[in-house]
């Protein structure tokens, strides 16, 4: 325990401008308030006893000191037995010696035979399971759980929640980060929203129907997407990438700072939603948030839960239900595939589901780009724009593909579906569209 005080404190002293102060913390207040329990340290002192004497003495040291002690676990009958053949030994020996002096070379056989018989009934003693002489810490919370309700609910907060991980995210816990707090997968996957060229994580903020437009520029090329990463920074977006059940809190906080502006009238007042795709491990790219949620009216409900709810929430990780934003299923399109042998090196893969699509297109800044559309139930759209504020357009649909399309170097390329589709976001059951796109020569030179 000094070494982990020691250690933890090192670290809350060098790395907490880069991974925070709770962690740190969390583990120094462990270290100082979980000492050893009672009888710990005494069953340390057990272990390394050698005799039942020992053993006896060490426990009538401390017992007076200690009154939760229990007796050490060794019979009484084997105590008597032991005793008893060593006062017979220790009688062979005195006779042996007597004879001696009448009878040097019968003495001598005789001890010589005293002794072969005493070392061969040592090994079998030896031999023969000896009872345990300190307690396993499963005995010990066996015996004094209700003695230290505490200790036990700490403990078994530390199993539980964890445990909970794989079930509340139905198995897709590496893809939306359902469960990840107080796991044990922690930092085993990477998440991330962006790559070099494309960002896949905006926020979109409407007055009722209308969306407010965003300055663009080298940061936020999108005029529909609210800088959020302006206000987070580096480190804030990969946050939100590793917990996205922080993002109603976000949504919430930008209506806020939108509220303390009169630039909305409209009844409904200020709304957010979230478009967020996601890679785990570098591998395909998931949509993540349902774009048709409202994170503020999500945020509301999580606060307005009561005490009950809330805890089973947090026990879940799930907003109530008629606010839940992140989307089920993520990774399903792989559940029939072979993951390994459709992904080829060098390209970017984007998993959709079409409804989701045609709520909020995939759009990519500034660049030229090959690509194909692998599967889709329908056929797609591509929308393409000469400048960033998305008003000289052109929209096409995209011909069934054999071989890549290479596109010029556009202000925004966008992947649409058709207007017929019109069901929501959050009925997709599945994921059912698959794109794969690279960027073209003209990035590259």
């Amino acid at each position: 325990q000094q070494v982990g005080v020691l250690f933890h404190g090192f670290t809350a002293l060098t790395m907490a401008q880069r991974i925070g102060y709770s962690f740190p913390a969390t583990m120094l207040a462990a270290g100082l308030l979980f000492r050893p329990v009672i009888g710990e340290v005494v069953a340390v002192e057990w272990a390394k006893a050698t005799t039942d004497e020992e053993e006896m003495e060490i426990y009538k040291k401390n017992k007076e000191d200690q009154p939760e002690l229990v007796e050490p676990v060794v019979m009484t009958e084997q105590v008597d037995a032991r005793n008893q053949k060593n006062k017979e030994r220790k009688q062979t020996k005195t006779n042996a010696n007597a004879m001696n002096q009448s009878k040097p070379v019968e003495a001598e056989v005789a001890t010589k035979e005293e002794i072969a018989t005493e070392e061969s009934e040592s090994k079998k003693e030896n031999s023969e399971k000896q009872p345990e002489r300190y307690e396993s810490h499963a005995t010990w919370m066996h015996r004094n759980w209700k003695r230290h309700p505490l200790i036990t609910a700490w403990l078994l907060v530390q199993w539980l929640l964890p445990a909970r991980m794989p079930i509340v995210s139905n198995g897709r816990y590496k893809h939306t980060g359902e469960g990840y707090r107080f796991s044990w997968t922690m930092m085993l996957h990477s998440s991330a929203s962006f790559f070099d060229g494309a960002n896949f994580f905006t926020l979109r903020v409407y007055c009722g129907d209308s969306i407010f437009p965003s300055p663009v520029g080298p940061e936020n090329p999108d005029v529909k997407g609210f800088p959020i990463h302006r206000y987070i920074g580096a480190r804030g977006s990969a946050a939100l990438n590793v917990f996205p059940r922080q993002l109603p809190a976000m949504g919430a906080k930008v209506a806020e700072e939108f509220g303390k502006q009169p630039l909305c009238r409209h009844p409904g007042g200020i709304t957010v939603f979230g478009s967020m795709l996601m890679r785990t491990d570098d591998g395909p790219f998931h949509r993540i948030v349902d774009p048709e949620q409202n994170l503020v009216h999500t945020h509301n409900a999580l606060l307005g839960r009561n005490l009950i709810d809330t805890v089973v929430g947090t026990m879940l990780d799930k907003a109530p239900s008629e606010q839940e934003f992140i989307l089920k299923d993520v990774g399903s399109f792989w559940d029939a595939r072979d993951l390994s042998n459709s992904i080829e090196d060098g390209w970017i893969y984007v998993v959709d589901r079409l409804s989701c699509l045609a709520a909020d297109p995939i759009a990519i800044f500034g660049q030229s780009i090959e690509f194909m559309v692998v599967e889709s139930p329908e056929p797609l759209w591509m929308e393409w724009c000469g400048d960033l504020q998305q008003n000289q357009c052109i929209r096409e649909e995209i011909p069934a593909q054999t071989e890549p399309i290479l596109t010029p170097q556009m202000a925004v390329i966008k992947f649409q579906t058709s207007e017929a589709v019109r069901s929501s976001c959050r009925s997709a059951a599945k994921e059912d569209i698959l794109i794969k796109f690279r960027f073209g020569p003209s990035l590259q030179s």
